[in-house]
């Protein structure tokens, strides 16, 4: 279930047993000595951040391979740091990695992966995007209209407004514990079920998470409630109850 082992630092090794069908969003995330996971022959589905900061899940990273560096453009900052600024290739799955021609990848440019021609990003589902991101600019993944799921960097400053505005097929997201604050229409038109929240964050607007219904003439209906949402325990800013955010004081 979520969060079912959420922050066991003691836990090593788990076995799951044959004919489990979920594991479920951060089910064994923050268990920071999780290393060896037994999976049954038939793998069950698991969910976003299902063993988020576990040693397990940093070797399952190491297993996949990022995606090369000759489909992004790029340039250089005065420190030599990389700023991706597109992307060229077509794949469903973009891995950004950590390094470029030998330099950290620290920046992600404004409408990176908005739009080719000014047309609807229509292939991207997944993105990942390395600890070594501390900035990314507005209009990144705006108009990513298949974009699914979106793995943030842990060091992440902050999540400019209109960064994901448009990505109409986003379902969960989670907020690093390095964000402070979430401005007006930050996910605005996304569709969230699933919210995880870190103990960094401070400060929401009430529209960040503006979603409406429509109806068939495009016209605003209403609001969605995100059902599945979580803060971190350690966050004495705020707190979660059912579908609600609360101030720390209610």
């Amino acid at each position: 279930g979520v969060e079912a082992f959420q922050g066991q630092k003691n836990l090593r090794r788990v076995v799951l047993p044959a004919g489990l069908r979920q594991i479920a969003y951060r089910a064994f995330a923050g268990c920071s000595n999780l290393a060896e996971v037994i999976m049954p022959a038939e793998s069950p589905e698991i969910e976003a951040a299902a063993f988020l900061g576990t040693p397990y899940d940093q070797a399952q990273r190491k297993g996949e391979q990022a995606t090369s560096a000759a489909e992004f453009t790029y340039i250089f900052n005065a420190k030599h740091q990389v700023t991706i600024t597109g992307y060229t290739g077509s794949s469903s799955k973009v891995i950004i990695p950590d390094q470029i021609e030998g330099c950290l990848v620290t920046a992600i440019a404004k409408g990176a992966f908005q739009e080719r021609a000014f047309q609807e990003n229509q292939y991207l589902t997944e993105v990942f995007v390395p600890d070594s991101v501390v900035n990314i600019q507005g209009l990144a993944f705006k108009d990513c209209i298949s974009l699914k799921k979106v793995r943030l960097s842990n060091n992440l400053r902050r999540i400019v407004v209109s960064t994901f505005n448009r990505c109409i097929g986003l379902k969960e997201i989670n907020i690093p514990d390095s964000v402070c604050e979430l401005k007006d229409n930050t996910f605005q038109d996304a569709p969230l079920e699933t919210l995880h929240i870190g103990k960094g964050l401070a400060s929401i607007n009430t529209r960040a998470f503006y979603r409406g219904e429509y109806d068939f003439e495009g016209r605003r209906t209403g609001n969605r409630a995100i059902w599945n949402l979580s803060i971190d325990p350690q966050n004495v800013n705020l707190r979660a109850e059912g579908s609600c955010i609360f101030s720390a004081d209610g």
